[in-house]
């Protein structure tokens, strides 16, 4: 499958819960990525927080947007059924061929998008971990 055939090459997966206080340093290392040219979507999935994570994320995605990322965001409302729930959520509305995992309240490396590009085009069968 060539990378043209692809809806979303990359897919962002950002489960989060009561992170408003991280999730700007966290989006902004996002929004700085070199992609490449390559296709990229955050998708973000709110297990039921409490705090201003949702309007955050919300004020961020016409900055990711512009940036070129497609930005997907879901949750509900309610107590939380934990990360593992929130991860899945995101991977199922995701379409990225891989996925990269992203804490909310981590900022993501500079380079991190092309160093696991370069990754999956020296080794397309491997699983690439980076952090």
């Amino acid at each position: 499958m060539s990378i043209s055939t692809l809806n979303h090459w990359y897919a962002i997966i950002i489960p989060v819960y009561n992170a408003s206080s991280w999730l700007p340093d966290c989006l902004r290392s996002i929004a700085c990525q070199i992609k490449n040219k390559l296709k990229v979507e955050l998708s973000v999935y709110d297990d039921g927080s409490t705090d201003e994570s949702l309007d955050v994320i919300e004020k961020w995605k016409p900055v990711l947007e512009a940036e070129g990322f497609k930005v997907l965001i879901s949750g509900h409302s309610g107590p939380p059924k934990g990360v593992g729930f929130a991860k899945n959520q995101s991977i199922q509305q995701s379409s990225g061929k891989y996925l990269c995992f992203q804490d909310s309240d981590d900022e993501m490396k500079p380079g991190r998008l092309t160093l696991q590009y370069n990754a999956s085009l020296e080794h397309p069968d491997a699983i690439h971990l980076l952090g």
